[in-house]
């Protein structure tokens, strides 16, 4: 679905997909050029906070703007992904062009910072 979102701008950007947050830091660690990360907290063999953490831990997450997507309702999920650093977070179910919207603002920003 985000990755549909997104079809029409695949001239600007390469969309690289994940099945589970294993192959997501696989991806990362192959040094592409990667200038926004969507990532959703539930996902098969590794979640979303572990890839946080593991982000972390390399220093990425001051280089690569994260947009947290999560279903869940409790605060305390969205408080941690905030003391990650992330740069958002965007509750399930969401409308497509606030994503896009978001997407494309935190990028220009990111950008700008460099």
């Amino acid at each position: 679905l985000l990755a549909e979102m997104f079809h029409d701008e695949q001239e600007a950007y390469e969309l690289i997909e994940a099945e589970n947050g294993e192959e997501a830091v696989r991806q990362i660690e192959n040094g592409r050029d990667i200038v926004l990360i969507l990532l959703d907290i539930v996902m098969p063999v590794m979640d979303g906070f572990t890839v946080l953490e593991y982000m972390e831990q390399k220093g990425l997450l001051k280089e690569i703007p994260v947009i947290l997507i999560t279903g869940e309702t409790i605060q305390d999920s969205e408080d941690r992904a905030y003391s990650f650093g992330v740069a958002d977070v965007i509750h399930k179910p969401f409308y497509p062009h606030i994503v896009k919207r978001r997407s494309s603002n935190i990028i220009e920003l990111y950008q700008n910072k460099r």
